[in-house]
């Protein structure tokens, strides 16, 4: 049964108890995940209090730490794709203690940690001999900084860019560092997104287990997958990005029914692959930052589409709250929450009162918390579109509006603020998790999606979907980078339709490369020297 509704009924304060009840249970996790992680935080504690080390603390759930990222720039460019390394190095417990490494780096790209509150060195380095070991002669670039939570109150240090010198000359005495295998090594390079960020669902970093170190130790997690944003296939200009977050102790797997049903050749699905035990606001300031910002993913004419399960939910909300505060990012089109604790969830508070061991999580999804109180500060009306899908376990309970999902209860899903009139509310019934596979589910969200499109006319499209031309590198070795290959390849066919007059230009960008077709305008971007190159070199495919 699906339903749509327009306002809200009064819910049964005797079936909510029972949703709290089953709540605890999904945010204290399973009984002997939860008991092992309480004695791996003692163990963390008793550890960090016989020898002091801020990689020790780091993982100690009660103690503050701050997310750290930026752009890895400069010569490191010129090594023919060697790995280049971050580290962050303190003295603050330790001599020259490495309290975390960044291994997938690359000049021109990002790199992310997670690092307690103190004073470091990032040092850049690049592994020019590709053996693991860091030597002090590929030091390449370092910058210092202190991390307190008066300098970054939202505790999120962000555009800490490292710039390669060099004339850079640091001395650390834990030189060389052997950094371990390099995963990147084994993984699918993308031309345009960091190292790492290309992934198949089933890649282990999606694994129940890193879901579970995601909740209770949360710097563990981002050692493991630092980057947050995911994708499954190279950067796709044309197609609308579908940007999936999971809830608490979900990973991007969650979403394989709904990934399965999309059009790939419309639609790109990215991942916001995060810790979920941290604090709320923190992951609503990081999804802003790599998502809607423009300044990690650059701002587009295609809109995106966001769809949220569960707590997910709240961190896009937040997010976009900043979004709509600021001008020049990403269109967002539509945002789809399923099965979200607008309200909060009563069992959160429980647990803050009650646990052993509490994740900072919970404390945001008490009700009344401040970050509840704030999370609809922003009106969405006639900016962003809202579909909220709820869900309850009986048919009655969809129909009146009460019950639960046997996780979160209907009048949580159904905060009155959500009733104001900012969103269209759809109800089904299904379970918390069950949603995320249910048919009926997955095709209501297809539907809702279907109504974002490429900002490229039709005929356009159907030229990309045909791809291009597949020129051999090795007959004319260092005639074309990479990035012009790759759009010769995929974009070919619309290019020639472009500077032969067959379509009309859709964009300034195409506007531009026809501009470029000038002799007498010096081509700019990889697509117009792409094309002049092979103009020249296959007069006859060009035309």
């Amino acid at each position: 049964m699906i339903a749509v509704f327009r306002r809200n009924s009064s819910c049964d304060e005797f079936r909510r108890r029972g949703a709290l009840l089953a709540c605890l249970c999904v945010l204290l996790g399973s009984g002997c995940t939860y008991l092992g992680q309480v004695k791996a935080q003692r163990d963390y504690e008793q550890s960090h209090r016989h020898e002091p080390k801020l990689a020790t603390a780091k993982h100690i759930l009660q103690e503050p730490t701050f997310f750290v990222y930026g752009r890895i720039e400069g010569d490191s460019a010129d090594h023919s794709g060697a790995p280049v390394v971050v580290l962050a190095v303190s003295n603050d417990l330790q001599p020259d203690e490495i309290v975390d490494v960044f291994r997938l780096g690359r000049s021109g790209s990002f790199y992310g940690m997670n690092l307690p509150e103190g004073n470091y060195h990032l040092v850049m380095a690049t592994d020019r001999n590709r053996d693991g070991t860091l030597q002090v002669d590929e030091i390449d670039g370092s910058t210092t900084l202190s991390l307190d939570e008066e300098t970054y109150p939202g505790r999120v240090a962000a555009n800490m860019d490292l710039e390669g010198d060099p004339q850079t000359r640091i001395t650390i005495s834990t030189f060389p560092v052997d950094y371990g295998p390099a995963e990147s090594r084994s993984l699918e390079r993308s031309l345009f997104y960091p190292e790492g960020t290309l992934r198949a669902l089933d890649d282990s970093i999606f694994s129940r287990y890193m879901s579970e170190l995601g909740m209770y130790d949360p710097s563990a997690f981002m050692e493991m997958a630092p980057l947050m944003f995911y994708a499954l296939e190279e950067d796709s200009p044309h197609k609308v990005p579908v940007i999936f977050v999971h809830g608490m102790g979900g990973t991007a797997a969650d979403f394989e029914s709904m990934v399965e049903r999309l059009d790939r050749d419309r639609y790109a699905a990215w991942f916001f692959h995060y810790p979920s035990g941290l604090e709320l606001g923190r992951l609503s300031q990081l999804f802003y930052d790599i998502f809607l910002s423009g300044q990690i993913i650059p701002p587009s004419e295609t809109p995106c589409v966001i769809v949220a399960h569960s707590m997910g939910g709240l961190i896009v909300r937040d997010a976009l709250n900043l979004h709509l505060e600021r001008n020049g990012q990403r269109k967002v089109g539509l945002f789809v929450t399923l099965a979200s604790p607008f309200g909060g969830i009563k069992s959160a508070a429980v647990g803050v009162a009650r646990a052993p061991l509490v994740v900072p999580a919970w404390r945001d999804l008490a009700p009344g918390s401040s970050f509840i109180e704030n999370l609809f500060r922003k009106s969405l009306c006639g900016q962003v579109q809202h579909r909220v899908l709820f869900c309850a376990l009986t048919d009655e309970d969809v129909a009146n509006q009460e019950g639960s999902d046997g996780v979160v209860p209907v009048d949580s899903q159904l905060s009155s603020l959500i009733q104001a009139g900012d969103s269209s509310i759809t109800g089904m019934r299904a379970s918390h998790a069950g949603v995320l596979s249910h048919p009926v589910a997955v095709e209501q969200v297809n539907e809702w999606l279907s109504v974002i499109r490429s900002p490229l006319p039709e005929p356009q499209l159907q030229l990309i979907s045909k791809g291009g031309f597949v020129v051999d590198s090795e007959q004319q070795p260092g005639r074309y980078t990479e990035i012009e290959l790759h759009i010769l390849k995929t974009f070919g066919y619309l290019l020639r339709a472009l500077a032969n007059g067959e379509v009309e230009p859709a964009s300034s960008h195409q506007e531009q490369f026809l501009a470029a077709l000038n002799p007498e305008v010096p081509a700019q971007t990889p697509a117009e020297t792409g094309w002049v190159k092979f103009t020249e070199d296959f007069p006859e495919l060009a035309k």
